[in-house]
């Protein structure tokens, strides 16, 4: 069984890649044990010089109001979007990935989703952004 119920990936134009691909992902989600509705590998914003938005969950929690009525639809509560970065980048970010940055995602959400009804918890989404400037930083809110 695959560890989200729909993907989506984006064509990309040369010189942007993905930093993980779909069964890197995988793997990781597997370890974690946790499971998406969606997958999705995006372009995301490719203009010169701007911070990269690499990775993002979002936990799309509606247990107490079930507003998106997910759980009458069997379906699962997080959302991954995967961004593409400029290739000369990939490898050191691929590399980043891999050894810190998935694992903490996947540790943030798997403790999301136990916690309940996450829109009234402190933090519903994770998002990684990679500043050209080399610095990395976490949001979460």
């Amino acid at each position: 069984m695959e560890a989200w119920n729909s993907y989506y990936k984006d064509k990309l134009p040369r010189g942007w890649s993905y930093p993980s691909g779909r069964d890197e992902i995988q793997e990781a989600l597997e370890r974690k044990d946790v499971q998406l509705d969606s997958l999705s590998l995006r372009r995301g914003d490719q203009r010169k010089g701007v911070d990269l938005y690499v990775l993002k969950l979002h936990c799309q929690a509606d247990m107490a109001s079930n507003f998106m009525h997910l759980r009458e639809k069997g379906g699962r509560l997080l959302s991954m979007t995967m961004n593409s970065v400029p290739t000369e980048l990939s490898k050191e970010i691929r590399a980043q990935l891999r050894d810190e940055w998935l694992e903490s995602a996947l540790t943030w959400a798997s403790e999301t989703t136990a916690r309940g009804n996450a829109w009234t918890a402190s933090g519903h989404a994770w998002t990684l952004i990679y500043s050209r400037n080399g610095q990395h930083k976490v949001e979460n809110y």
